[in-house]
Parts: C-alpha cells; structure tokens; sequence
C-alpha cells in the first residue's frame, strides 16, 4: 500500500522539527504492523491503545498526547495546506467532536503523533495522487475551552504545544489515570459479521493457545490480542479456554462477567484442575 511505502521512506531519512522546547522523554518507537497506517511520524490509534487521565487527557504508554485526524476531506476544495484555519483540529480531551465521532464509528479515522512535538503530519488524497506534509494545527475549540479556560479563547489560534506541557507534564503517573475505557474503544469494540462463524473454524482444533491443552470447543473463546474486537487479523486472533482468558491482562471485568452469568463456575466444575492454576 502506499501508505506502508510513505511511511518506509519518511522512516528511512527521518525528519526535522521546528519546534525546541518539548520535553526530551519522547515516545518509545511504534512496533512495525503491516495492518497500521502508519506515516513515519504519526500512527493510527489502535483500539484500546490510549487511556484517560483524571485531569482529562490522552495518555499512551504512561505520557500524554494529541489525536487527530490525518486524512481530512477537502470537500468543495475549501482544503488549502498554506491555511491553518482549513484544516483539522487536534484535540488533547474526549471531548464533543471525539465522542460523536466514536459514535458513528469513524474512530478509525484518529492518529496521534509518536513524538508531541507540534508538528502533524497529513495524508492528502485526490484521485490516484497521494501527498504528506506536516503542518501546524489549532487545537481543538472544545478541548481548549476545557483544559485552558484561563486563556481567552480568541488565542487559541497562538496557543503552543510547549504551553500545554507547561501545565499538563508529558509523563503522566499511573495514579492519575483512570481505568474507564476511551470513547474510541468503548465505541470501536464491535464485532464483525463473519466472526461467529470465524471463532467457531478456530476453537474447532480444540486446543488452547496460553496453556496448549485440550478443551471441548464451548469452552475456548477467541481472544483479540490488541483489544479491537474489529480486528480479525490471523495475527490478532489466540484461542484460549476460559481460565487463560480470564487471566490476560485487563481482563478482570471479563472475569467478573463469566463469574455472574455461571459460565466460569461450569468450566472450573468440568475442568477442577484449572481452578488450581494462578498466572504470576
């Protein structure tokens, strides 16, 4: 795909910012994923991929970040890369736009940059050609008024990236972060048409892939490693009985469910040696 070809080159002679005051803790490089869209320096959100913190911003791999869309339409042309104020906001809360985006399942459309450091980088599409540039971008209205209701709004259009680290650190503590869903995943997690059909081929060989023994199909689930029930990638989907799954990380309201409707009592009643089982 082209978007794989853009982001090989843009990876293989790297780029320069324009901006010097960030904070020097950057983000970890982003795995290679074939299946990602990814721009060399922007990925696209995975579902689950980012938390909330208390104060209300967006926080991967313990640091905050923006999201944003990469790819906006230039619907009646009104799209000019020399003008800021034609393209699209970035945002730093789940704020309006985010969540009625997430509920129309346009969450796909969301990247954050790997390093916040005020440059965004966009994918233009017209016909056949395809073109990147990075630019500036205002935050988002709602998220400002939100986050910075100190500063008039009319200097919105001036507001730094470095003025929002100065009150919001890049690190965020695991204490003030919330362990409520993001809207995207909350709204993201929704599974597609084929997959009944696809779990029931996979838990056919009836065998479990976390502790390879033999279980009666009934009693596998199939599990999305990154978290996007709609993603059914062969890579992304692990057959697992009950009790590995109960056991993967995050999955304690999983296990709180089968414990409720009798599902995880039934399997440790069928499988006693399980129950005996605790992951380290």
């Amino acid at each position: 795909m082209i978007e794989d070809h853009l982001g090989d080159l843009i990876r293989r002679f790297g780029y320069i910012s324009g901006i010097a005051k960030i904070p020097t803790q950057m983000a970890e490089p982003v795995t290679e994923d074939p299946s990602r869209l990814n721009l060399g320096t922007a990925v696209e959100i995975r579902h689950g991929e980012y938390q909330v913190a208390k104060d209300g911003t967006l926080v991967v791999d313990g640091k905050r970040t923006f999201i944003y869309i990469c790819n906006p339409s230039n619907y009646m042309g009104k799209l000019n890369t020399k003008d800021i104020a034609t393209l699209p906001k970035y945002h730093f809360t789940e704020c309006t736009t985010i969540s009625k985006m997430a509920s129309i399942g346009r969450a796909d459309r969301y990247v954050r940059p790997i390093v916040p450091d005020g440059k965004f980088r966009l994918l233009l599409v017209s016909g056949k050609k395809k073109e990147t540039f990075d630019s500036a971008l205002y935050p988002c209205g709602y998220c400002f008024r939100s986050l910075f209701p100190e500063i008039p709004f009319p200097s919105r259009t001036k507001f730094t990236v470095e003025q929002f680290f100065a009150k919001f650190p890049l690190n965020c503590a695991d204490e003030f972060i919330t362990t409520r869903k993001s809207v995207l995943q909350a709204n993201h997690n929704t599974y597609s048409a084929s997959f009944k059909s696809l779990s029931a081929e996979l838990r056919a060989k009836k065998e479990c892939h976390g502790c390879f023994e033999r279980f009666d199909s009934k009693d596998l689930d199939t599990h999305h490693l990154d978290g996007d029930a709609s993603n059914n990638s062969a890579l992304n989907l692990k057959v697992l009985c009950v009790h590995c799954h109960i056991n993967e990380p995050n999955h304690g309201h999983y296990q709180a469910l089968l414990a409720k409707n009798g599902r995880l009592n039934a399997f440790y009643e069928k499988y006693p040696k399980k129950r005996l089982l605790t992951f380290t």
